[in-house]
């Protein structure tokens, strides 16, 4: 069954106090109240909530203050649903160069060799596509890659490739990535 967490309070309660309230609708969806407690500063904040479905509807997503609803002003939230993959590495590569380790089929020697992501051929959610059905890829659209699915495209020695020459090395990642559902 498909959850999408459709509301989130969050509060300044104590963790005593803090409960789950779940709804569930007709098609599959699922309406989520919850309650968390935050440490805030006076001033601005980044909240970062990782412990969240992939399935969320960002819009849906609500934060106050349970005690003075007028206390938080929100200045930006963003969600990121899809954590790091090799293909969303990928993605955020296009136009780079990377290095390839390929392992030469004789010697079992490791060599590096460079290639353009001309294209990553990345789709996000394939798995969900179909498990949620059409409603669900509908919303998910925008996150495909503009030129379309499939294989990577990759120039390397001025040559152009359809897929991947070996295993793709990635730069180290930023303290900042996903590697999970965030609500920010």
């Amino acid at each position: 069954m498909r959850r999408a967490l459709a509301i989130l309070a969050i509060a300044f309660i104590p963790a005593a106090h803090a409960q789950t309230q779940l709804t569930i609708y007709n098609q599959n969806f699922a309406a989520v109240k919850e309650t968390r407690t935050l440490d805030l500063t006076k001033g601005e904040n980044e909240v970062r909530v990782t412990d969240i479905t992939a399935h969320l509807e960002p819009e849906s997503v609500i934060l106050r203050d349970l005690k003075k609803p007028d206390a938080i002003q929100i200045l930006e939230q963003n969600y990121e649903s899809d954590p790091l993959s090799e293909g969303l590495l990928l993605r955020k590569s296009e136009g780079k160069v990377l290095d390839f380790e390929i392992t030469m089929p004789q010697t079992g020697e490791k060599k590096i060799v460079k290639g353009k992501i001309l294209r990553s051929g990345y789709v996000p959610h394939r798995q969900a596509y179909s498990r949620y059905g059409p409603q669900y890829a509908y919303s998910q659209q925008m996150y495909a890659s503009p030129q379309g699915g499939g294989q990577p495209i990759v120039e390397v020695d001025g040559k152009v490739m359809f897929g991947l020459p070996g295993r793709a090395l990635f730069e180290s990642l930023d303290p900042k990535s996903f590697l999970k559902p965030t609500l920010l």
